[in-house]
């Protein structure tokens, strides 16, 4: 594949990405978390193995993410495997594995949200505004959900914002991947 190719199939990826993850909060699309995550996990590995300095980066850090958040799930469990009888891998601390793991699922849409951010920075300057004001709005959606709950508004008020927000994210990296005259 040429560069402008990679580029633009890994930001399409981003867009379908942030795009699921924003119909995800539709009262049936909670089943879209997992598959938008996954494309941002393959969309990640077309920005890193581009030619582009800044999208492989970007790339690399989504992929780092993953590999981290894998990590982590697998020392919060413990884990046996038979082999000439039973053995058991138990995590250090499976509470703090469990609170970091937790943490950084949650956290999962601000970073990629981050990473799309940096892997479009040579962009054009609507891009930029939009993935900032994304990536800005599902960090705010993150801090809110710490503080304790003011009921069902607040609850829908968080919903739409996370919606909006990812949908920015999508607008951002769509209009990336549409834009082949900046790859020449």
């Amino acid at each position: 594949m040429t560069r402008p190719a990679v580029l633009r199939t890994g930001y399409g990826l981003l867009a379908a990405a942030f795009a699921a993850l924003a119909a995800s909060v539709l009262p049936v699309g909670g089943a879209l978390i997992v598959p938008s995550f996954f494309l941002a996990f393959v969309a990640a590995w077309f920005l890193a193995f581009s030619d582009d300095d800044i999208p492989k980066w970007g790339g690399f850090a989504i992929l780092a993410f993953v590999v981290l958040t894998a990590a982590l799930f697998v020392l919060s469990n413990p884990i046996s495997f038979s082999h000439n009888g039973r053995y058991y891998v138990e995590p250090v601390s499976p509470t703090l594995a469990q609170a970091v793991y937790d943490t950084l699922v949650s956290l999962s849409p601000v970073i990629v949200a981050g990473a799309a951010l940096a892997a479009a920075w040579e962009r054009e300057t609507p891009v930029r505004v939009l993935l900032v004001g994304g990536a800005v709005g599902l960090l705010v959606v993150e801090v809110v959900t710490l503080l304790p709950a003011s009921g069902q508004a607040q609850a829908s008020l968080l919903l739409a914002l996370f919606a909006l927000s990812a949908l920015a994210c999508a607008i951002g990296a769509g209009w990336s991947a549409a834009r082949p005259e900046e790859y020449a």
